[in-house]
């Protein structure tokens, strides 16, 4: 499905159809959304060691240690390229990009949040090993305005519209058994049909589907060749027409 900017235009443009339901749409999902938390870019070096062996710590602690002094005067991006024991970030200079809070360790988090941009923080010890830290960039939280988002919003919505729509037309179809407009309408649209292949009503997943207690009663419920379930199934976010393709007595 498909909205034009026309269609978008002429949406904001028409205040009998589209009053309240942007304001509606943006209050609902402006916590979830259209609020951006507190971010911090950084990058780091990382000197592992084994937990419990306090040898091995030491010389971390000492090799972290000697890595910040280091700091003050060479390229930090370089130190990390040479010197960093993580593996996932050291091709890039130590960077990490920008993270929130609640998606790195806590005492790295920590330690990030509360250093300023262009601040070398460290040692910080974590589970992984010691840290060095320098903030690239700070993003203070803030709330998107509505005027930002209205278009996007605007596009949701009609969006939505046309599946519900559609939705309706092809549950129409299925109630007046009308299955040759169906069967052409889903070539309209280009929506083809997947087959399961053959499994048993009595198994608890419907193959290519999974656990779908309404796929199964559904199914059960069909007697004939080609005939369709004569409900559209809803599953959270997923649709499914069901329809029977052959009927195996025995496998």
């Amino acid at each position: 499905f498909h909205v034009s900017d026309q269609e978008v235009e002429s949406f904001l443009n028409s205040p009998e159809l589209s009053k309240g339901k942007i304001e509606a749409e943006y209050s609902l999902h402006l916590n979830s959304t259209y609020t951006v938390k507190e971010q911090v870019k950084a990058q780091h070096i990382l000197i592992k060691f084994s937990p419990g062996n306090s040898d091995a710590e030491q010389k971390a602690l000492s090799k972290i240690t000697e890595l910040k002094e280091r700091s003050q005067k060479e390229d930090f991006s370089e130190l990390a390229k040479n010197n960093s024991e993580d593996e996932g970030s050291k091709e890039r200079g130590g960077d990490l990009g920008f993270f929130q809070r609640g998606q790195m360790v806590p005492e790295f988090e920590e330690a990030a949040f509360k250093a300023q941009k262009g601040e070398i923080v460290g040692p910080v010890k974590t589970n992984f090993g010691y840290h060095l830290i320098k903030i690239l960039d700070r993003k203070e939280a803030h709330i998107i305005p509505l005027e930002k988002v209205k278009k996007e919003i605007a596009q949701k919505l009609l969006l939505k519209e046309k599946v519900e729509s559609y939705i309706k037309k092809i549950e129409g179809y299925l109630k007046d058994q009308k299955y040759a407009e169906l069967e052409t309408e889903l070539k309209l649209k280009k929506i083809p049909k997947e087959e399961t292949g053959y499994f048993r009503l009595a198994e608890e997943q419907v193959p290519k589907i999974g656990a779908s207690e309404q796929v199964l009663n559904a199914v059960y419920d069909l007697k004939k060749k080609g005939e369709w379930a004569p409900q559209l199934i809803r599953e959270a976010s997923v649709r499914y027409l069901v329809q029977l393709k052959d009927i195996r007595t025995s496998l």
